[in-house]
């Protein structure tokens, strides 16, 4: 009897950890792919296999809140950020359809992303504390993975 409880309470909590959990976005700086207010659904840390250029994070930086922001480049990666807002990474232009010509721009980077570690980026470039500010983010400060829908809302 003892058995088929702890089986069942294992149960429950596995059906519950895959449940997606979900973040309610504060500020425009992922606009226009998310929105101030918008709740989004959100694959926990444990259940992402991989992170990858593209892939929108929710993040821990310095004790703040959780920032979402867009991963730009990956460990290895050679990065470099235009004054007009072009992202270079390893020699290639970025094709960056989510962000408006008009939230382009912003500071300056040249770097070369450290292994383990990721640079992330708002998608309203000229409105994002990002690491751009705060540096690149270590793989134990991703919490999640922001998954949007066809409206990218809930």
């Amino acid at each position: 009897m003892i058995k088929y409880i702890i089986i069942s309470i294992i149960g429950v909590l596995l059906i519950l950890a895959l449940l997606p959990s979900y973040i309610r976005i504060k500020g425009h700086s992922m606009y226009p792919t998310l929105h101030n207010n918008g709740v989004y659904r959100v694959i926990p840390r444990p259940f992402v296999k991989e992170y990858k250029r593209g892939d929108i994070a929710v993040i821990y930086v310095q004790g703040i809140i959780p920032y979402t922001k867009r991963i730009i480049a990956v460990g290895g990666d050679k990065l470099q950020v235009t004054r007009k807002g072009a992202v270079i990474i390893n020699g290639r232009p970025l094709n960056e359809p989510y962000i408006l010509p008009k939230n382009r721009g912003g500071k300056t980077v040249n770097t070369v992303v450290p292994d383990g570690c990721y640079f992330v980026m708002g998608d309203n470039r000229r409105s994002s504390t990002d690491s751009r500010d705060f540096g690149v983010i270590e793989q134990w400060q991703l919490l999640g993975k922001v998954i949007i829908g066809k409206r990218g809302k809930k």
